[in-house]
């Protein structure tokens, strides 16, 4: 147990870490995690190439734990690069006081170019098996699905869930995605009556950015028990101002605030936009409390404040997904002065739109971009249905 405002600074290359004990009984009480650096990792060039290992284990500058962490009293996670908290097991990481996730960062400005994008990567490597590893200078639509490079502040992935009891901020955290929390077949889950706020968050400059305050794949779970706010989150030319989600859903219980997120410049691919949150294959968007959409945007691509792709139309071969991608609003929902080139508020493809409780749509707005603007409020293409009903 670590207790009383117990300041963890400037440890490299983690501050806390248990890699192996998956009975140990974590609990820390009023800690700070500032300032700390991942370094364990390896570089070299092929050629022309240059890539990076690790040569000790994955995660984070803050704390990594194979076992169960409890947080009490308040948490700050600040300024530390290359992540603040790692877990990749089914383990529980409750934090059951106010947590502060505030300035954490992964790339440009924490290493060489050449190092910023491996996180995950293996603790040895054969030259081939690097070379395989390395990210090209953009990263490509897999990479957003299952890439290395992702999470700034919480970072889960194999069965680990992600507990907030109390008031949770993540603000100003700086990455490729996932920045406030990052989860790859994970849970994140809070409370009824707390408050949560993503403020922001945003995506390394001139890079592709997916989800600066969330990023849920491979079936990952978000369900958020009290009020929400996301705003002013932002990624360039990627998806998700504030949110992606891939074979993943995403649940409001209470009032959710989205506002002034944005897709900063437009996607550099056949796919993208969701000025607040982009969706795709099977996810779900489900609002069981009032919800304002606000001034969100979604520059020279789709979905001002919400992209939702159940088909994914790519160059090659589109692939059809195995059921409807869905968003779902039992209580009033408001998109007031959203825009995007195509569904200035909503871009729905393969997509099922429900809204239970109302909605009203304001000044929303498509401009024209890449393409002549359509759907100054909805655009809707294959496969789409949309109703004022339950799903």
């Amino acid at each position: 147990m670590l207790g009383d405002i117990t300041p963890l600074r400037s440890i490299a290359p983690r501050a806390v870490a248990n890699d192996n004990d998956t009975a140990a009984n974590l609990t820390l009480v009023n800690c700070i995690f500032a300032n700390n650096v991942y370094t364990t990792f390896g570089c070299g060039s092929i050629t022309i190439t240059s890539y990076c290992y690790y040569s000790g284990p994955p995660g984070a500058a803050g704390i990594s734990s194979a076992s169960d962490v409890v947080f009490r009293g308040k948490t700050v996670f600040r300024n530390n690069t290359w992540g603040a908290l790692y877990v990749a097991s089914p383990v529980t990481v409750s934090f059951l006081g106010a947590l502060d996730v505030i300035g954490n960062t992964k790339g440009p400005g924490n290493e060489e170019d050449y190092r910023r994008r491996k996180l995950q990567g293996p603790s040895t490597a054969a030259a081939a098996a690097v070379r395989a590893a390395a990210m090209p200078a953009t990263i490509a639509r897999p990479a957003a699905v299952a890439g290395p490079v992702y999470g700034a502040g919480l970072i889960a992935s194999g069965g680990a869930h992600l507990v907030f009891a109390g008031a949770t901020t993540f603000r100003g955290n700086i990455g490729y995605g996932g920045c406030g929390i990052n989860l790859e077949g994970a849970t994140a889950t809070s409370a009824p009556g707390s408050f949560v706020q993503f403020i922001a968050n945003g995506a390394n400059n001139d890079t592709d950015g997916y989800g600066s305050g969330i990023r849920a794949v491979a079936s990952s779970v978000v369900v958020f028990g009290g009020r929400v706010l996301l705003a002013d989150n932002w990624v360039d030319s990627g998806a998700g101002g504030a949110a992606f989600l891939q074979g993943s859903s995403l649940l409001f219980n209470d009032t959710a605030t989205i506002r002034n997120n944005r897709v900063r410049v437009g996607a550099t691919l056949e796919w993208g936009g969701g000025g607040a949150i982009y969706a795709e294959d099977a996810s779900n968007v489900t609002h069981k409390g009032p919800a304002l959409y606000a001034d969100n945007s979604a520059n020279n691509t789709a979905g001002g404040a919400v992209a939702m792709y159940g088909r994914f139309g790519g160059a090659e071969c589109p692939a059809l997904a195995t059921a409807r991608i869905r968003f779902a609003a039992s209580k009033f929902v408001t998109f007031q002065a959203n825009a995007a080139n195509t569904g200035g508020a909503l871009y729905l493809s393969f997509a099922e739109a429900c809204f239970a409780g109302g909605a009203q749509f304001v000044s929303n707005a498509a401009r024209d971009g890449p393409s002549a603007a359509a759907g100054g409020a909805v655009y809707t293409s294959t496969g789409t249905i949309l109703k004022s009903l339950a799903c």
